[in-house]
């Protein structure tokens, strides 16, 4: 018994003395600046106190994203008591943190046990400042309940401003498409603009200019899919030059990805170009996780899926699982529609109505705009598959969320996948609506077609017809020839005969080299 004690003891000493030693050089990495490697090792030395001795707001901004960061939080949120009141201010960066990725019950609780700690700090009334800014998240997106508790809070910072969401923060991603989030009820899209821009303002004077631009970014998505398009450019450049302001790095990425839409319209091809581009070199400025990744991903697709350029948008959206990864719901209702859009581009039209119809069953979302969106995804795919009547179904369903705010551009740039069913729909159901959706339909074909011709990435030479580009295209993306015929409607023999055509005017002999051939077109 004696030998047995005496082991023990010199394991308890080789462990305080590992502590030690672990704790030693965490304080080195603290001093030289190296915030997360220090965290790293007070966590394994489980030195809780020293973590929250340090301002975590970088950390977090750093590393949104890193499971172990993640785990770290929980651990974090549930430390005693004492350490809550010694480090309040951590503590609710801790909340900020555990809001941002998703853990709604676990930043409830400690909101709940930290309001007794920072209301009675009477010497720090900014404090409670910070929780009632935190805890108008609540109520996220409704912008009027929000606003309404910021109102309570502004007089306890006394003009000072949040120590917990700092002005380039990039952990709210909803204001990167801020129309699509806090657009919530049907009808009502004005009114709600109006609301969200009282509340930006407000928000953002308390946070030191945090989400500044994102209400002219509201009007502009508002203006867009209502076929606005002087509008919807005049309130994008008002947003790009507040946000430029304020270096706030997502509201730039949805301006950009705006007008890079614009240009479209505008058949303005060194606009789209240069927006994808920019959206492209923006990634690198944001963390390094996936989640803020998403959100370049996310823009570029919505572009590149514009001009069916689906090769080129990102694995993650292609591969539709997003349940490894922790998405909001700001990421996860636009990487659901693009993925059914790629599908839909990828004539996977059994797969686009499965998915969505699973989608609509399995979701309580009530966003009105990717609703509508994805409800015309399902149109479409229905049409495909000749089921015009489920069809028809889904693209009334869509125009119920959406057309009684007036958003008629989504039917006008589905019209011709769902051979004319939106034409038939606004013509027999929405007549007061006709002669504005014929007019932005025409302006984007036009647009389209020329942006199409200028910057496909497989661009072919002028000798070759409409129809063989289009077989040449499918052919080099691994389509046999029967997938081509029925997605073209033309017989497999003169599949054969655009194919023999385009083989000898590109001066190749198979498939395999076709494919190489069209990288020699490349221009992006």
């Amino acid at each position: 018994m004696r030998f047995r004690k005496k082991v023990i003891t010199r394991r308890e000493h080789t462990s305080a003395f590992e502590t030690e030693n672990i704790l030693q050089t965490a304080d080195l990495y603290r001093k030289e600046g190296k915030i997360y490697e220090a965290v790293n090792l007070y966590r394994q030395a489980k030195d809780y106190d020293r973590i929250l001795s340090i301002s975590l707001t970088p950390l977090i901004l750093e590393r949104y994203g890193n499971e172990s960061f993640i785990s770290l939080l929980e651990d974090l949120s549930q430390c005693s008591y004492e350490l809550k009141t010694r480090y309040p201010l951590s503590m609710l960066n801790i909340c900020w943190g555990l809001k941002t990725v998703g853990l709604d019950n676990a930043f409830d609780i400690l909101m709940d046990a930290l309001y007794p700690i920072v209301s009675a700090q009477e010497s720090k009334p900014e404090l409670l400042g910070e929780w009632l800014l935190l805890s108008s998240f609540k109520y996220h997106p409704d912008s009027v309940r929000m606003a309404s508790i910021l109102k309570e809070a502004e007089p306890l910072f006394a003009g000072k401003c949040s120590q917990v969401i700092l002005p380039q923060s990039h952990l709210w991603f909803s204001i990167y498409v801020p129309f699509s989030v806090y657009y919530t009820k049907k009808g009502e899209a004005d009114r709600e603009a109006a609301y969200f821009e009282e509340y930006i303002a407000l928000y953002s004077r308390i946070t030191g200019g945090h989400g500044c631009g994102a209400g002219a970014l509201f009007r502009s998505s508002l203006a867009y899919q209502r076929g606005d398009l002087g509008n919807a450019e005049i309130y994008a450049y008002k947003a790009l030059y507040l946000a430029q302001g304020t270096q706030q790095s997502l509201v730039l990425l949805g301006v950009i990805q705006q007008l890079g839409q614009i240009a479209l319209h505008k058949a303005d091809a060194v606009g789209w170009q240069n927006a994808v581009k920019s959206i492209a070199q923006a990634s690198a400025s944001l963390q390094n996780s996936f989640t803020s990744r998403a959100v370049s991903d996310i823009l570029c697709a919505f572009l590149l899926c514009e001009l069916q350029q689906v090769d080129d948008i990102a694995d993650w959206i292609k591969n539709g699982d997003f349940s490894e990864h922790r998405l909001s719901s700001a990421l996860v209702l636009p990487a659901v529609f693009l993925h059914a859009l790629y599908l839909l581009h990828r004539s996977e039209f059994t797969r686009v109505v499965g998915f969505t119809e699973a989608w609509f069953q399995m979701s309580s979302e009530s966003n009105p705009l990717f609703f509508m969106l994805i409800s015309l995804v399902t149109a479409a795919g229905y049409m495909q598959l000749n089921d015009s009547y489920r069809a028809w179904v889904f693209i009334r369903q869509a125009a119920m969320k959406a057309l009684p705010d007036g958003l008629i551009f989504p039917f006008a740039s589905f019209s011709w996948i769902l051979k004319g069913l939106s034409d038939k729909l606004i013509e027999k159901e929405h007549p007061e609506l006709l002669q504005h959706f014929k007019q932005v339909k025409s302006r984007f074909a036009v647009g389209w077609r020329k942006l199409y011709k200028d910057l496909s990435p497989e661009l072919l030479p002028e000798s070759l017809t409409i129809r063989e580009r289009e077989v040449a295209l499918l052919a080099s993306r691994g389509l046999h020839n029967s997938e081509i015929a029925k997605k073209l409607n033309i017989s497999e023999n003169t599949i054969r005969a655009h194919l023999r055509a385009v083989f000898q005017k590109l001066a190749v002999d198979r498939r395999a080299k076709l494919a190489e051939k069209l990288k020699e077109y490349r221009i992006m």
